[in-house]
């Protein structure tokens, strides 16, 4: 059900933001990658996370998209697949259509000139040779 590329929405968070698998469950389905999707805010300082312009996207590169938008590095998590399909079975998970594969490896090189995102999600994507 969860492959590279799905987003997916948590309803039970606040505010909304649509999350992206940038890992391949298939390879690993214990910890999953995703970061999500927010609103670029360019007064705040060059260093903080909701400036990082790794990855800037923009209204039409994702249906969700609808103005000037980054991807959140500083927020990067990880979930197994297991738990991911039983957020989506209980009714507090969304899924939204797929990015493309030309956004994918987009979002893929952000987070390998990130500085906001974790270690470990680096490790994990490198592994799989995704960066």
């Amino acid at each position: 059900m969860f492959i590279e590329g799905m987003t997916f929405v948590i309803l039970t968070a606040t505010p909304l933001h649509t999350w992206v698998i940038i890992s391949d469950p298939i390879q690993n389905s214990e910890y999953v990658v995703h970061v999500n999707f927010t609103t670029l805010y360019p007064d705040l300082p060059p260093n903080d996370p909701r400036n990082d312009r790794s990855c800037v996207l923009v209204a039409g590169d994702h249906s969700s998209i609808t103005h000037t938008t980054i991807v959140y590095y500083g927020g990067v998590l990880t979930a197994s697949a297991a738990h991911l399909t039983h957020r989506y079975n209980k009714g507090s998970l969304r899924l939204n259509d797929a990015v493309t594969p030309t956004i994918l490896d987009k979002i893929r090189r952000g987070a390998a000139v990130s500085d906001h995102i974790t270690p470990f999600a680096v490790e994990l994507l490198m592994e799989q040779h995704l960066i």
